[in-house]
């Protein structure tokens, strides 16, 4: 009879056999399921055994070396994830151009945080740390009209870049200067119900 492990509801020998399908290219997660066990323990497991892809010799054919970023095609992609390498590419150069996180994570179905984790791994310094041209706007708070005219003419000049980025932080620049004529103008007209001298 094989040894069982103290804390685990299977012997060695059935772990090994998991392990070795493992290794013959069936899935963690499918094998997990099937012998009832949770990722941590499979990991401890393999871990005690010294049955885990890195324990492996480097030259069994079941170590499945990740190339590195500069090696990989187009149509390369890594086991755990949904995207391929031409897909990673597009993410990356758009987030490069300013597009939000967010929005590339739900068109491109995969987490804002993953995004930030391939970009860092590849290196690349996030959107608000690359230099930038300026926005060229002038701000002009005795003509509002003129303000908006130059604010949404950047608008547009950002768009034709593809300056995403920028038009973002455009956007949110003519909210706000929205707001403050607004305020301006309300601070200059006398309020219905505001004291006034009794006759």
């Amino acid at each position: 009879m094989d040894k069982t492990h103290f804390n685990s509801a299977h012997d060695d020998a059935t772990w090994r056999g998991l392990f070795r399908r493992w290794h013959a290219g069936e899935t963690a997660k499918a094998l997990r399921a099937e012998a009832g066990v949770s990722h941590d323990t499979w990991t401890a497991n393999a871990k005690r055994l010294g049955m885990r892809i890195r324990d492996l010799a480097a030259d069994d054919p079941a170590r499945r070396r990740v190339p590195a970023f500069h090696e990989r095609t187009g149509d390369y992609q890594h086991p755990k994830s949904v995207l391929n390498e031409r897909d990673w590419l597009r993410v990356l150069t758009l987030r490069a151009r300013g597009v939000r996180g967010n929005l590339l994570a739900e068109v491109f179905e995969v987490g804002a945080a993953t995004i930030c984790s391939q970009a860092k791994a590849r290196g690349m310094e996030p959107p608000h740390r690359t230099a930038r041209p300026p926005l060229g706007v002038a701000l002009d708070w005795s003509d509002p009209q003129a303000t908006y005219v130059s604010i949404l003419n950047a608008m547009l000049r950002a768009m034709d870049d593809e300056r995403y980025g920028d038009y973002d932080e455009l956007e949110r620049l003519l909210k706000q200067v929205e707001r403050t004529f607004r305020g301006m103008e309300a601070s200059a007209v006398t309020p219905c119900g505001s004291s006034r001298p009794r006759p």
